[in-house]
């Protein structure tokens, strides 16, 4: 195969890749509006009987909480981690860009970081 026929096969099967997934995504949207639906009759049921949890012949349904956090104010946040040494409140990994330019500006990585690097072949439309 030339180079010009394998960027011509790749640019096509990508692009019916990316049709599949987005006819996918689009035939689920209702299935998961029914069982959006489905889990909030249910919640309805559960909070209406006073229950955590029911059982039945087909399964059990339980409640359960859902967290998220987020950062509001990243200063302020980091003031307290500091003050209080808190660390144990963050999650903490190293910055894709900034280590690269420490790499490059120091020749040497930070202590404790690693750096993998791959060879891989893209692929650009013309």
């Amino acid at each position: 195969m030339k180079a010009d026929e394998i960027i011509k096969s790749y640019i096509a099967t990508r692009d019916a890749i990316a049709d599949m997934e987005a006819a996918h995504k689009e035939s689920l949207k209702p299935l998961k509006a029914q069982l959006a639906q489905l889990e909030q009759d249910m919640l309805g049921i559960l909070a209406q009987s006073g229950s955590e949890s029911m059982r039945t012949k087909e399964g059990t349904a339980y409640v359960s909480e859902k967290v998220s956090v987020s950062c509001a104010d990243k200063s302020a946040f980091l003031d307290f981690i500091r003050m209080n040494e808190a660390f144990d409140l963050l999650d903490i990994r190293p910055n894709k860009t900034a280590v690269q330019d420490f790499l490059t500006e120091n020749q040497e990585l930070p202590p404790g970081v690693n750096v993998r690097r791959e060879t891989a072949c893209n692929f650009r439309r013309a």
